[in-house]
C-alpha cells in the first residue's frame, strides 16, 4: 500500500507592510518617548519647565553651555529625575523584549493576539 503525502495546510501570510509606514511608526514612537521623558522629568515637588530640563541636560553633556538655573535645579534634574526616568525606559524595553521572547518560545500565533 502506497502512502500518499497529504498537502500541508498553508496559513496565509500577512501582507508586507510598506517600509515608509514602518519608518513613520518608529519616528512617531520615538517622539512620543521623548515627550514622555520630558513630562516625567518635569513633574515633581519642584516644577521645572521643559526648556530648562533640556537646557540642564545639554549643559551637563556639553560643559561649555551654561544657563540661569540654580545648582539645586541641576541636582534635581541630573542626579534624581533623569536617572529614575532612564531606568524606567530601560526596564520597559527589557520587559518588551522578554514578552516577545516568551510569545515566540510558546509559539503563540499573532492572530490570537490581534483579534
Amino acid at each position: 500500500m502506497k502512502r500518499r503525502d497529504r498537502p500541508t495546510p498553508t496559513v496565509p501570510l500577512p501582507k508586507p507592510v510598506k517600509q515608509s509606514r514602518h519608518r513613520l511608526l518608529l519616528i512617531s514612537l520615538f517622539i512620543l518617548l521623548i515627550i514622555s521623558i520630558t513630562i516625567a522629568v518635569m513633574i515633581g515637588p519642584v516644577p521645572i519647565s521643559p526648556v530648562r530640563v533640556w537646557g540642564i541636560a545639554l549643559s551637563q553633556l556639553v560643559p561649555t553651555l551654561s544657563g540661569d538655573w540654580s545648582p539645586a535645579q541641576v541636582q534635581i534634574v541630573w542626579l534624581i529625575r533623569f536617572p529614575r526616568v532612564l531606568l524606567a525606559v530601560l526596564v520597559g524595553a527589557g520587559l518588551s523584549v522578554v514578552g516577545v521572547t516568551m510569545q515566540h518560545s510558546c509559539e503563540i500565533p499573532w492572530q490570537i493576539l490581534t483579534s
